[in-house]
């Protein structure tokens, strides 16, 4: 309480449409979150509550189910077909690169050597 006292909008106005659902309010997805928790929490019976929780815990498994389809292993890293000569191969794209060191001469060593010692930067 001491919160919401502390930080509240004494400008704030305030419009609430009586004839229009909850829904249909212009009214921030937080909002009606905390409206929904507190109607939860203070104002439910236990029979609104047991259906309420049935829908979260569908609705919590709808939502994992979806993100198991969209970041599955097969959807992160695709296999590709190829055809030759009428037999599929299924092999699997990797992305490799090869990094060619070069070894310095030995000018380039000293100067590089002395631009450390000395703190230059190239």
């Amino acid at each position: 309480m001491e919160f919401i006292t502390e930080n509240k909008n004494d400008e704030y106005q305030f419009y609430y449409d009586v004839s229009k659902e909850l829904v249909d309010q212009n009214i921030s997805q937080e909002t009606k979150e905390i409206l929904a928790v507190i109607y939860y929490d203070f104002l439910c019976t236990k029979e609104e509550k047991e259906r309420l929780d049935k829908i979260l815990i569908q609705n919590e498994k709808r939502e994992q189910e979806e993100l198991s389809k969209k970041y599955s292993y097969e959807n992160l890293f695709p296999k590709t077909t190829e055809k030759t000569d009428n037999k599929e191969k299924q092999t699997v794209q990797e992305q490799t690169q090869l990094i060619q060191v070069k070894e310095e001469n030995v000018f380039k060593k000293f100067i590089r050597k002395i631009k450390e010692f000395f703190h230059i930067n190239k």
